[in-house]
């Protein structure tokens, strides 16, 4: 009888600790806002139920975009009285959200096809940099490094489909208060739309330009 009475205490507390945490998830979680995610609070300082009978209750602390970790968050609210008053809390937000994997394994450089992704929920705490939420910016992307099933592929993991070779010719533009100059060399790395790539140019002391691929054979030069 005893343990029966202690694990529906036990239980009565965690739901009302649980709906606290609801409302502080909550707010964590629109700190991520257009992207949605589902946040996880893990308690290390501070009991929400003194806030069970407060009103008005207002979020005073303002939370960074795309939290991360162990943070300290103040909420205040109205008593019963009719005093305000200040609760902080102290925790660990786990945030779990969509993100983009492969079905089968894809080596470095390979294309990625639209039939080889698959959506998955996973904890994006844990992840060096951002995930890829976007199924239209993953597809028919060039893998940087091996993507395997079942790890999120991350913004890091992906580069654009070369277009130009190392060893091709290019033509490197030069274009500024209507002055356009063009210099002929050799591309020195493999490069996608958008991507700057090295370009040797016999012409010039140097011996070497940066240039901005714009197409197969154009780059525009940066400075």
């Amino acid at each position: 009888m005893k343990l029966a009475l202690f694990a529906l205490l036990f239980s009565t507390t965690v739901l009302a600790n649980a709906q606290e945490y609801a409302a502080l998830e909550e707010a964590i979680a629109n700190t991520w806002q257009p992207d949605a995610v589902q946040v996880v609070w893990v308690p290390l300082f501070g009991d929400p139920s003194i806030m069970e009978d407060w009103t008005d209750v207002k979020m005073e602390s303002e939370l960074p975009e795309c939290t991360l970790g162990i943070i300290t968050v103040t909420f205040s609210g109205t008593k019963p009285d009719g005093t305000r008053a200040r609760a902080t809390f102290k925790g660990r937000a786990r945030v779990y959200g969509d993100c983009w994997t492969v079905t089968d394994r894809v080596k470095p450089n390979e294309t990625i096809a639209p039939e080889n992704l698959l959506q998955l929920t996973c904890e994006w705490n844990g992840l060096r940099t951002s995930p890829i939420l976007d199924r239209s910016r993953t597809a028919g992307k060039c893998a940087v490094r091996t993507l395997v099933p079942g790890r999120p592929i991350l913004q890091s993991d992906l580069r654009e489909k070369p277009i130009v070779q190392s060893g091709s010719p290019v033509t490197v533009v030069f274009e500024r208060d209507g002055i356009r100059v063009k210099l002929d060399g050799i591309a020195m790395m493999d490069g996608g739309r958008g991507e700057q790539i090295p370009v040797r140019i016999p012409e010039i002391q140097k011996n070497r330009l940066t240039g901005v691929i714009h197409d197969e054979r154009t780059l525009y030069w940066v400075p």
